[in-house]
């Protein structure tokens, strides 16, 4: 019985070191409570002070050290980035079947605009592009044959197909004065655009010598050769389409007494001559008017010889 009993100083002993192992056993167990306890925690930079572990006997303090586990950055930036199409949100913007700034046109919406209006005076469909930065001409029907527009093609099938096997870029790019001189001689033209207007006879693509004969007793005056004293004579004004590129000689018999000019237009004398003959360099299918009076006026009769190379 005696050797199962502590004696009194064993007995202080262990009552001494008991809260102590206590304390040291609820410190390695609650590490929160470890550094509560230690008030060493530093929670703007994530520190804590170490806690002497038991199991190892090092009685030592370590220094600050640095939890990267359980540190983080209080601030956070979002760098993601969410775009959305401006017809998905508010209703503006190409494709909404109305026109803004910088639009053309937008889907149905076409700000009042026909094919008409676009110059195809044949009417048609006008339609707008995708992307709204313009119209889309493809069902429209062309413009007057007989006047100058922007657009290629013109209003009549037959009329169209004979100017433009003469000049492609009537039907391919635009349909200019060039493409509308053409359709005044065409003979598949004569119904809707009849003669030129200043033009007494067209005769077409005639190469040879007295390829034209003429009096101008019979004729009145249309245009001015301004070599020729500028008068009011009577004169015969020849619309000619050249059959191929060359330089071309219009020569008058009996050339003395005859004036020539040639006009490009109605309105625009390119070269004149009085009392000699005339030449000038054209491209296969050019228009041009040639035109013929007696020398100092008067009547004459004339013949044509006309030679390219």
């Amino acid at each position: 019985m005696i050797g199962t009993h502590m004696t009194l100083g064993a007995l202080a002993r262990i009552l001494v070191l008991l809260p102590s192992m206590s304390a040291a056993c609820l410190l390695v167990d609650n590490p929160r409570l470890a550094e509560e306890s230690t008030g060493s925690e530093d929670d703007s930079r994530g520190t804590t002070m170490a806690v002497p572990s038991p199991d190892t006997g090092d009685t030592s303090t370590a220094g600050p050290t640095t939890d990267v586990s359980t540190t983080t950055d209080a601030t956070t930036t979002s760098e993601a980035t969410t775009t959305t199409d401006a017809t998905t949100t508010d209703g503006s913007g190409c494709g909404n079947d109305g026109v803004e700034a910088p639009e053309v046109c937008d889907g149905t919406d076409l700000d009042g605009q026909t094919c008409e209006t676009q110059g195809y005076a044949g009417g048609g469909t006008l339609h707008c592009l995708t992307d709204c930065s313009g119209f889309s001409i493809d069902r429209c029907i062309g413009g007057d044959c007989c006047a100058a527009h922007a657009t290629p093609g013109c209003n009549d099938p037959t009329c169209q197909a004979a100017v433009c096997a003469e000049d492609a870029t009537c039907c391919d790019v635009v349909w200019d004065d060039m493409c509308r001189l053409q359709a005044e001689v065409e003979p598949a033209c004569s119904s809707i655009c009849g003669d030129v207007p200043c033009s007494d006879e067209n005769i077409g693509s005639v190469t040879g010598p007295a390829a034209v004969i003429g009096n101008t007793a019979t004729d009145d005056h249309d245009l001015t050769i301004s070599c020729n004293a500028g008068g009011n004579w009577n004169d015969h004004v020849m619309t000619y389409v050249a059959p191929a590129d060359g330089t071309y000689t219009f020569g008058p018999a009996g050339s003395s007494i005859m004036a020539g000019a040639i006009y490009l237009d109605c309105a625009f004398e390119s070269t004149c001559v009085a009392g000699g003959v005339l030449q000038a360099n054209l491209v296969a299918g050019q228009i041009i008017l040639l035109v013929m009076e007696r020398n100092g006026g008067g009547d004459a009769t004339w013949d044509l010889d006309i030679s390219f190379i």
